[in-house]
């Protein structure tokens, strides 16, 4: 379920979509939400930080009672104490503090108002990695999957034609975009997280299908990646290492 963030009258969601919610949303533990795109821009001007303050300046009065706040990039950096946002991925400033004293003043004013707020990781672009993205989902199922139009476009027909100069077929963004590989992202599997390993164990313990998952630690950002899985290049078998 998700609200984007845009200003009608004094509430600055959208009602329209508040009705939709409303009527279907409100679950047995009595909450209705939605998340605000802290990176949207209107006018080529980031929009976020001003949105999400109409939004505090309303919490007592606002139809929805939890929030996220989207999105946080999956290979975040922040140092405790810092109090900047610069390595989030959140992208709301890009001067001072990032936005994190604003962030923090309307955090504590939404949820003095009764609102919840989480922080929200991931998104399309923190969680599509369009080399695994175009192989295995969009090309792995052949002609059948809704965006193999785009294989066709970029790449001929073949998924080999979709490479790196091609942001692989342009299955995670169209050129139209502008975006680069380093503007995608993937979630990190850290063998040395406590943390990460109860997720892992709780995936594994409620995965239902035949195949359970799968998982390669060794993808980690700022590193190379090799395929495991063998394919042919013309005359030549081939694994594909890529930056991750």
């Amino acid at each position: 379920l998700e609200v984007r963030s845009y200003v009608m009258s004094r509430f600055p969601l959208c009602l329209a979509v508040f009705a939709v919610l409303l009527s279907t949303t409100a679950a047995a533990d009595g909450w209705v939400g939605g998340y605000i795109l802290m990176s949207k821009t209107r006018s080529n001007h980031i929009v976020g930080l001003s949105e999400l303050a109409k939004l505090a300046a309303d919490a007592k009065t606002l139809p929805v009672n939890r929030i996220w706040l989207a999105f946080f990039s999956p290979t975040m950096v922040y140092v405790p104490g810092s109090k900047t946002l610069a390595h989030t991925g959140l992208n709301v400033s890009m001067a001072g503090d990032y936005g994190f004293s604003d962030v923090k003043k309307y955090i504590g004013q939404l949820t003095s108002g009764g609102v919840e707020v989480y922080l929200s990781m991931g998104g399309w672009n923190y969680n599509c990695f369009p080399y695994l993205y175009a192989r295995y989902s969009v090309g792995g199922y052949g002609s059948n999957t809704p965006n193999y139009w785009k294989i066709q476009k970029y790449g001929g027909g073949n998924i080999d034609n979709c490479v790196a100069s091609n942001q692989y077929c342009y299955v995670c963004e169209p050129p139209s975009q502008g975006t680069t590989l380093t503007d995608f992202s993937i979630f990190p599997e850290p063998l040395h997280s406590a943390t990460f390993q109860e997720a892992v164990k709780f995936v594994a313990a409620h995965a239902g299908g035949s195949h359970p998952p799968a998982w390669d630690p060794k993808m980690i950002p700022g590193h190379t990646w090799t395929d495991s899985k063998m394919f042919t290049a013309g005359n030549n078998v081939v694994r594909l290492t890529h930056s991750v």
